[in-house]
């Protein structure tokens, strides 16, 4: 397993990465997604369904810090992102 990031021009996807048998490449799912907004100068935090859908993490307010964004995804207290 490794942790990966897609780095977009106002987002960043963070990607739990798995090698899978039989397959040269590596099977990639999505963690979690940080949005940034350049109206509000806030990063938002999403959330992954089974379907790999975004959705708003209803348990953090969008916020200026993203650091605080990522404490909530290593913490997961909801164990919405690593289960």
């Amino acid at each position: 397993m490794r942790v990966d990031v897609e780095v977009g021009p106002r987002s960043i996807t963070i990607l739990d990465s798995n090698e899978s048998e039989g397959r040269v490449d590596w099977l990639q799912v999505p963690v979690a997604k940080l949005a940034w907004s350049g109206t509000t100068g806030m990063w938002t935090l999403y959330r992954f369904d089974s379907d790999s859908r975004a959705h708003r993490y209803e348990f953090l307010e969008p916020n200026p810090r993203v650091q605080d964004l990522l404490n909530e995804i290593d913490d997961d207290p909801t164990f919405i992102f690593w289960g």
